[in-house]
């Protein structure tokens, strides 16, 4: 079922996914979803090609926030979890839990990851994400990971390679700013701007200048 989802293009996925109407799971929603036979980047490009085709995509509400295709629902007992995949409300298998770090069902015992601190001067926000994305990435699991693996992916502890040291929490994948853009730590995007080169080392990992940076900016580390 992957493999015929991966073969289709985003306008196929959109009629799995979505169905004809402007309406779409809203994904923010605290009540459990998960994946099912899709991948986070599969997700993205449904929603990228979603807004850019229509002009007055709906999220559902916060009290229904799954769409079937047919309406905005929520999920409860005897099938609390939505599947994006399969549009409908689903129960994970006997033995298994819902784990929000990977948004699928685990088997129950295994280890749910948390980001180590020393992770969050790393993460690439989304632009327009909301404002406790950072903080409900950064505080969910319960088994913290080691600082030289900081990283929590698909519930594994990773590092980033220095070729592309940010994580970004649309993707789910390690990348680095495009070409005459940095990372500007604060609001955690890429921003217009060009590193500055020093041998000085510092603690705080990853640590960008905007062009437009002075002599005491610099004292301000």
């Amino acid at each position: 079922m992957v493999e015929l989802l991966l073969n289709r293009n985003c306008q196929d996925i959109g009629n799995i996914l979505v169905g004809p109407t402007p309406y779409q799971t809203n994904i923010n929603t605290p009540k459990p979803w998960i994946l099912g036979g899709i991948t986070y980047n599969d997700l993205v490009k449904d929603y990228v090609s979603r807004a850019t085709t229509n002009n007055n995509v709906t999220n559902c509400g916060l009290n229904t926030p799954f769409w079937t295709g047919l309406k905005c629902v929520s999920c409860n007992e005897p099938t609390p979890v939505f599947d994006i995949f399969q549009a409908k409300c689903v129960a994970c298998p006997a033995g298994n839990v819902f784990d929000p770090a990977t948004r699928s069902c685990i088997p129950s015992g295994v280890k749910s990851y948390k980001p180590n601190p020393v992770a969050e001067p790393t993460i690439l926000l989304p632009a327009g994400s909301p404002a406790d994305s950072l903080k409900k990435y950064m505080n969910t699991g319960v088994e913290p990971c080691p600082a030289d693996k900081p990283i929590v992916k698909d519930n594994a502890c990773i590092l980033c390679p220095k070729e592309k040291p940010y994580f970004s929490l649309i993707t789910k994948e390690c990348q680095g700013c495009d070409t005459g853009f940095i990372f500007d730590s604060k609001t955690h995007i890429c921003i217009k701007g060009t590193p500055i080169a020093t041998d000085v080392t510092f603690q705080t990992p990853h640590l960008v200048m905007n062009t437009n940076s002075t002599d005491t900016d610099w004292n301000n580390y």
